[in-house]
């Protein structure tokens, strides 16, 4: 948030500044922050250093317009000063040698004397100054610098409270979110939970108590426990591996041999999926690439399960593998329900216009994805597929690039 834009910056610092001009009898005034935390500079007129103006009273519109204009700072050195913590006082604008290229609009306002002092904060920030004109001569008294410091110093008093408050909502508004994300993570998980629960439960009480189940009705009492069971498996897992990489726990890169790899785990996902389709394509010599074996897992068991949950039943399930750019390129391709949002996707709890009419999920498959391929400095896309369906691609880099 700007600090420009926190409730009663503005006014308080129009009050500071009005109350200044009238003790020193000012013509003209104006308050300009320097790089305060939280404001964004140059979202508001200022000079070119992009420090803004948040106030001002008896400028012109075509006086402050001038000098906002210039491409280079009126006064680099006053600059510097005032941010050092000291006060600039000038009793002739137009001889001083900073105004003499801008004479003419000097004389054409009016104006003859400038003074201009930092607002220094409790910790010794020079946070901004106040800048008052006169259309006379004015030799400041010391009476009169001292009320300016006073009134320099609650200046800063106002910007450093407001800060504190913006922060403080800015806190609140975090906290607020985080409630709310986890008061709707805890509803999706809870869900997600009951249902393979409720069914493993109640095949449980079924095994338990009916003596007469047939072999056929037991085999598929059994399917149907191992299904629920391996898909409660992999939410936890997912979820674990969530909370693991988010805590900055450091992975151990191993080389991994692909091809070997992905042949052995093709079977092991055709064991572990009932009916899978999985064509194996592409030509690649023995390529090793630098990764964890068990998140490289991981990544494939979500791909290819989505595939499979959300493609037609019996349809092939295209895994190719290619390289390129130093890089070993691993994709997943199906003719299933295809893309609404590439890239909205991979985002936790995200589900796709009419997912929910295909299968269940709880959106966090395709997060863990993104996830596990990053930690292993790769990258992860989608694309929709020629013909329907969906393509996910990955990259994990090849070992010999990676440790050169």
């Amino acid at each position: 948030m700007r600090l420009s834009q926190v409730e009663g910056l503005e006014p308080a610092l129009d009050e500071v500044l009005t109350s200044a001009m009238g003790m020193l009898h000012a013509d003209a005034g104006f308050i300009r922050l320097f790089e305060v935390p939280g404001f964004r500079l140059g979202d508001m007129p200022g000079d070119p250093t992009g420090h803004p103006f948040v106030v001002q009273r008896g400028y012109s519109k075509e006086y402050i317009d001038y000098f906002s204009s210039l491409p280079q700072p009126l006064d680099p050195e006053a600059r510097a000063a005032l941010m050092r913590g000291e006060r600039r006082i000038i009793e002739d604008m137009t001889t001083h040698p900073t105004f003499k290229a801008h004479r003419s609009v000097v004389l054409e306002a009016g104006y003859v004397s400038a003074q201009a002092t930092p607002m220094i904060t409790r910790d010794g920030r020079a946070v901004g100054s106040i800048i008052t004109s006169f259309v006379q001569r004015y030799t400041p008294p010391d009476e009169d610098l001292q009320l300016l410091d006073i009134y320099a110093k609650l200046a800063a008093a106002t910007i450093e409270s407001q800060e504190r408050i913006a922060a403080q909502a800015r806190t609140e508004r975090a906290l607020r979110d985080a409630l709310a994300a986890k008061d709707e993570f805890l509803g999706l998980v809870s869900h997600e939970l009951r249902t393979p629960m409720t069914v493993i439960l109640g095949l449980s009480s079924i095994l338990r108590r009916n003596q007469a189940i047939t072999p056929d009705e037991l085999g598929q009492t059994y399917d149907d426990l191992g299904h629920e069971s391996e898909r409660l498996h992999r939410l936890i897992e997912n979820m674990l591996t969530l909370a693991r990489v988010q805590a900055g726990r450091v992975l151990l890169l191993e080389p991994i041999s692909i091809n070997r790899f992905l042949e052995a785990y093709a079977d092991t996902l055709r064991e572990e999926i009932p009916g899978l389709v999985l064509s194996l394509n592409g030509s690649l010599r023995d390529r090793t690439v630098l990764g964890v074996e068990r998140h490289l897992e991981q990544i494939l068991q979500n791909l290819v399960g989505n595939a499979v949950k959300y493609s037609p039943r019996g349809t092939a399930i295209d895994v190719c593998v290619s390289e390129g750019g130093g890089c070993v390129q691993i994709s997943v391709a199906d003719r299933g329900i295809g893309l609404q949002d590439a890239e909205a996707v991979f985002t936790p709890f995200h589900r796709e216009q009419g997912a929910d009419g295909v299968a269940m999920g709880l959106g966090l498959g395709l997060a863990v994805c993104k996830v596990l391929v990053e930690v292993q400095g790769g990258r992860i896309w989608a694309e929709s597929r020629e013909g329907g369906g969906s393509t996910f691609t990955f990259t994990l880099p090849g070992a010999q690039e990676t440790l050169d």
